[in-house]
């Protein structure tokens, strides 16, 4: 695992002239602005000019922000006689500078590839890397910050902010190799007809070129302490849990049928928009099907279950989607997670799988791939750590692998 460095500025570089904002200012207007305006906050700041692309100088192979002409860039980097130094360029051309989330890489990882790069091109190459633990913090650096780096790995959701700003390069599909080898569905992600541009949110704004491929893909799910809460009863609860200060168990476990188990600031919630606004409109979702007398369903478009059996049927629901913008639904969704507040201890992405391990939480939301890392399979010490996707529906989400438009090594 990457650790932190002390200084968040690792990366030297020469900052571009910007306007900040304090923190305390930047919560006050997103607060202000409501539940809403907090999903396009990000966007009214840059309208504000506190969020805006550097003005420096493009490099000639940039012929549009954002739009690499690859033949240009290879005529200007010819290679000669298999000598790949002229391949290099920038401010500092032997450091590959990545921002990327914690937990990453194999331990060897960045080893392996620096030894190869020298092994296999004769080059003598550096990797730094900066852990975000949000998209919200990534975006902050590369918008306030104005920090600058060849690779980064935004979730898909918040890739088509990053394009639109344009702060992502397209990629050049024949120097990767593997491409065509990875699963379609990873490729082409489902998207709807209410999204503005209806286009894969990899791809540029034109839809001509891709500007980032699948890493790393999971869902955000329920975690708990199998000791505690028997998994029967978190798969039919869901996530009605965390509007619980306490409740009864259902199902015999470690635990009896009947035990009273404390909920209230035993339980967390990820520091991330997207995922907590899920939760919020699945739950509202489910609990508006049953008031319409619905059976309620998990789907959100007509779907073929592995029984063979089509949804939506006759009398049941059709569930609601992470993008909504109904005012009635939105109003819905921030009223549930209002309730959910007062139970919660904090939101937090890295201390969502500690916090069950130390035993300091008992049911948190959570990433599948921090859960499966804590329950350590290959270990002779199996922690009491468990894992469901809510009844009520959730997301899955891909890391992506992007070239920033700040990139000159």
């Amino acid at each position: 695992m990457n650790e932190r460095p002390d200084d968040e500025s690792q990366i030297e570089e020469d900052k571009p002239e910007t306007r900040t904002i304090s923190r305390r200012t930047f919560l006050k207007w997103t607060a202000a602005a409501g539940v809403l305006a907090g999903v396009t906050g990000l966007g009214a700041l840059s309208t504000l000019g506190y969020v805006y692309r550097p003005p420096s100088p493009p490099p000639a192979w940039e012929i549009a922000p954002g739009v690499i002409d690859y033949g240009i860039w290879e005529s200007m980097h010819p290679l000669n006689n298999q000598d790949y130094t002229n391949q290099l360029g920038g401010p500092t051309p032997n450091v590959l500078k990545v921002a990327q989330w914690y937990d990453y890489w194999p331990g060897s990882f960045i080893t392996d590839f620096v030894d190869y790069m020298k092994v296999t091109y004769n080059l003598s190459v550096d990797v730094q890397v900066d852990i975000y633990t949000s998209n919200e913090e990534l975006f902050e650096w590369i918008t306030l910050g104005g920090k600058k780096y060849d690779v980064m790995f935004p979730t898909n959701h918040i890739v088509d902010t990053i394009k639109k700003g344009g702060f992502l390069y397209n990629l050049n599909l024949d120097w990767i190799s593997n491409f065509n080898n990875l699963w379609t569905d990873f490729i082409r992600v489902p998207h709807h007809v209410d999204s503005p541009d209806n286009l894969d949110q990899r791809q540029d704004p034109n839809g001509l070129h891709f500007v980032g491929i699948p890493y790393f893909f999971g869902t955000t799910g329920i975690a708990f302490r199998s000791d505690v809460i028997p998994k029967a009863d978190v798969e039919e609860i869901g996530l009605d849990f965390f509007t619980m200060s306490e409740y009864t168990t259902l199902n015999p476990g470690t635990l009896p049928a009947g035990t009273t188990v404390t909920l209230k600031n035993q339980m967390r919630m990820l520091e991330d928009l997207r995922d907590v606004f899920t939760f919020g409109f699945k739950a509202a979702g489910w609990a508006d099907q049953q008031a319409n007398n619905l059976t309620p369903s998990p789907y959100i478009e007509p779907y073929t279950d592995t029984n063979g059996i089509t949804w939506p049927r006759p009398g049941v629901g059709t569930q609601w989607t992470s993008n909504e913008t109904d005012s009635a639904k939105v109003g819905a969704m921030r009223d549930w997670l209002f309730r959910c507040k007062p139970n919660l201890f904090d939101f937090n992405s890295t201390g969502d799988t500690p916090s069950l391990i130390a035993g300091l939480a008992v049911l948190n939301q959570a990433w599948s791939g921090d859960i499966a890392y804590a329950q350590r399979p290959d270990q002779n010490n199996p922690q009491y750590a468990d894992y469901v996707v809510p009844k009520q529906g959730s997301r899955w989400w891909q890391d992506t692998c992007t070239i920033h438009s700040a990139s000159r090594n």
